[in-house]
């Protein structure tokens, strides 16, 4: 998609491609009533008449848990609940039936259980056949969510792995690291928690080699002079380590095993 025109965009937003936002207080259209919101996309593509489309977007606010459907729709989005716009931008991103939703950090500044509910919604969605591609710095969203993970840092791809060997055998130090700040419940109260020093780069001055390096235990000369690539390690990892393939770990380069559907990919950086 990259390089391509507006014209072409055009025919992939909503039908092709969905995006479930942040924030849906900025994401939904402020002086637009729900039912203009749901409906449009259907209405511009010609997708569906008036009638076919309020249809539809009564249906699309019962299957994302909405209660009394026909009175939300000619509400505006400053009128109802967090929880309830987020679930109104689910509806949205999926009324045009699209093959991939993207879903950037939704559960943001939600209550425990209302986050809960909208994970719930993802997973139908999924389940429904849909490719959810989720961005979040949450790992328990992803321990829960997700069917393989994708490790960022400094804006690049630095593991990837299902989401059970990712997290019982981290490859990466910066995967380790991150896994290893999380706190536990069970153990000394008293013991303190651990971090991961230092500061991620700017994104204008990333230094020559691998930009983990500063703030990696296990960092050797040469990660601070090569940038290190994707490299196929221990089973259906990849891992970008110079660090672990000096050590004389198994890792050779190679494409990782992306056969199958793709449920959910996990951005994580900072």
């Amino acid at each position: 998609m990259i390089g391509a025109n507006e014209r072409t965009l055009n025919k992939v937003r909503g039908t092709g491609i969905g995006l479930l936002s942040q924030d849906p207080l900025s994401s939904l259209t402020p002086h637009l009533r729900v039912e203009t919101l749901l409906t449009e996309g259907l209405l511009d593509r010609g997708l569906a008449n008036r009638a076919e489309a309020h249809e539809r977007a009564l249906q699309a606010l019962v299957e994302v848990g909405i209660a009394e459907p026909a009175a939300r729709l000619r509400q505006y989005p400053h009128e109802l609940s967090g929880g309830m716009r987020q679930r109104v931008a689910l509806a949205a991103a999926l009324m045009c039936a699209p093959e991939l939703l993207f879903a950037d950090e939704p559960t943001t500044a939600l209550d425990v259980s209302v986050q809960a509910r909208v994970l719930e919604l993802l997973a139908g969605v999924r389940d429904r056949g849909v490719g959810v591609l989720l961005i979040t710095h949450d790992l328990g969203v992803v321990a829960g969510l997700a069917d393989r993970v994708a490790v960022m840092y400094a804006g690049r791809i630095v593991e990837t792995a299902p989401t059970d060997e990712l997290f019982s055998a981290p490859q990466h130090p910066y995967t380790a690291a991150l896994l290893a700040a999380v706190p536990r419940l069970h153990g000394d109260a008293q013991s303190q928690l651990v971090g991961i020093p230092g500061d991620p780069p700017q994104p204008s001055a990333r230094p020559p080699g691998c930009a983990f390096a500063a703030r990696c235990v296990r960092a050797v000369a040469v990660c601070s002079e090569s940038r290190p690539e994707l490299t196929q390690c221990a089973g259906r990892n990849q891992v970008s380590s110079l660090a672990r393939r000096s050590s004389g770990a198994d890792c050779s380069a190679g494409s990782a095993d992306h056969h199958g559907r793709l449920s959910s990919v996990v951005a994580r950086t900072g």
